[in-house]
């Protein structure tokens, strides 16, 4: 992971020094990449779970997902009731995806998978342990039709050839999670040739600028609970509109850290300026303590 940060941080600068935005740079066409929003703690109610599900639809969003796995995986009934009135909600073309983020064995991730059929899920995410790819195929298996996303835990793209090869439908890359950020585009391809569904998540203020290189049903993931708070301590990010996020015009990565308004609340201690060239005092660094 801290190698796929760095890959970030040197693409960042090469962009910077072409006077490009990083999308520019790597070859986008267009200056926005399309997204599904997910949220819906497990912490929730079911009011405001179903309340947050219909404003991002009204936001624009023609897909949604929520958690599901109540009490520790204890508690299907919760969360298939949870689902039903979602869809009751939302209506029936709008697309609900579910993450169960691997509380369950197989047995049960097959018993919770037919409990939700009948609300048509767009696909469920890591019902078992992200690693265990002979329990993800018989749960491929033992579920013909069910569409079964995995990815976020894995490093590299060898792994989404195995997981290509086990079964699963939808591939999905973290890009804070990788160790390079060109695996995401093999991984991309991986997709494409093996005719599966492909999406990436992580902090989107930062993937929107991969994500405008995919097409407009490649859609990147919008966690709300992680995204707002980490929006609101930048000064410049991607607009969300219409399901969608717009780049801004800006060199190298599309955020800004807003460091005026972290040492304004406390979070930061000072900040420091650092320049490679002290006369002209360009390519200001700065450092947060």
């Amino acid at each position: 992971m801290d190698l796929g940060q760095l890959d970030l941080i040197m693409l960042d600068i090469l962009a910077r020094r072409e006077g490009k935005p990083l999308h520019k740079f790597l070859g986008a066409s267009k200056d926005w990449a399309a997204a599904y929003k997910g949220g819906g703690s497990l912490l929730s109610g079911d009011e405001d779970l179903v309340s947050d599900m219909v404003r991002y639809v009204e936001e624009g969003y023609k897909t949604v997902k929520f958690k599901v796995g109540s009490n520790w995986g204890q508690d299907m009934e919760r969360d298939a009731r949870r689902m039903e009135l979602v869809r009751k909600a939302v209506g029936p073309d709008i697309e609900i995806a579910v993450d169960a983020n691997q509380v369950w064995e197989t047995e049960d991730a097959v018993k919770f998978a037919h409990m939700i059929r009948p609300f048509n899920p767009a696909w469920y995410e890591e019902p078992v342990h992200s690693h265990d790819m002979n329990a993800i195929k018989d749960l491929k298996n033992r579920l013909p039709g069910m569409k079964i996303g995995y990815g976020e835990s894995m490093r590299n793209a060898y792994a989404f050839e195995t997981y290509a090869e086990k079964g699963v439908d939808h591939l999905m890359p973290l890009v804070g999670r990788m160790s390079r950020m060109s695996d995401l585009f093999k991984i991309r391809q991986l997709a494409k040739d093996k005719g599966l569904r492909f999406s990436s998540g992580g902090t989107v203020w930062l993937n929107a600028a991969f994500g405008a290189l995919y097409d407009e049903d490649e859609l990147l993931e919008i966690h709300e609970p992680m995204t707002d708070p980490i929006g609101d301590c930048l000064s410049i990010k991607p607009e969300e509109k219409g399901g969608r996020l717009w780049l801004p015009s800006i060199p190298g990565i599309p955020i800004r850290l807003n460091a005026e308004l972290l040492e304004k609340k406390g979070t930061l201690e000072s900040v420091k300026y650092f320049y490679t060239d002290t006369a002209k005092k360009q390519f200001a660094v700065r450092a947060a303590y």
